[in-house]
């Protein structure tokens, strides 16, 4: 946008110029140094110089930088390039979520180690379910295995006297 501006102005003060340039062209005597034109004349010619220099060395590093650019594009794999947007947009949408739910919170007046609390107690909770699911399902294998040994063998009480 700031270049596009810049030509511009640097083809206004060139219009400027020439046409200030034609106005005095049309006088066939050249302007004296007292003539009322020759310091605006001047002032012109060198703002319209200038813009164009400026123009000229925007353009340069405009086109070094579109240089760079495509050598860059040129060594960057696209797959990745794909899964870096989704990455950032992936971020985008977590933070989005996580001022949502902080918005959420603070409507509520709930704070956010409160909950985390509350998770970890559920954590622990279903650790200590798991656990009893375990310990429960070993009674039940030691309940069978000695229902087995009882079963199957005989007891033999008696003895063999002499």
């Amino acid at each position: 946008m700031m270049e596009a501006d810049m030509i511009s102005q640097a083809l206004r003060a060139r219009t400027q110029v020439l046409s200030m340039q034609g106005f005095l062209s049309e006088d066939n005597d050249p302007p004296a140094p007292s003539d009322y034109y020759d310091a605006p004349h001047r002032d012109a010619v060198s703002t319209a110089l200038k813009a164009e220099q400026r123009c000229e060395d925007l353009l340069r590093e405009r086109e070094d930088q579109l240089s760079k650019v495509g050598t860059f594009t040129a060594t960057i794999d696209p797959e990745k390039l794909n899964r870096a947007k989704e990455l950032l947009r992936k971020r985008e949408e977590l933070i989005q979520k996580q001022d949502e739910l902080h918005l959420l919170l603070k409507a509520k007046n709930v704070v956010l180690s409160d909950i985390l609390d509350r998770k970890d107690r559920v954590i622990d909770h279903e650790s200590k379910m798991s656990h009893l699911a375990r310990i429960t399902e070993n009674c039940e294998q030691l309940r069978n295995e000695m229902e087995q040994i009882y079963n199957g063998k005989t007891w033999n009480c008696s003895y063999e006297n002499d």
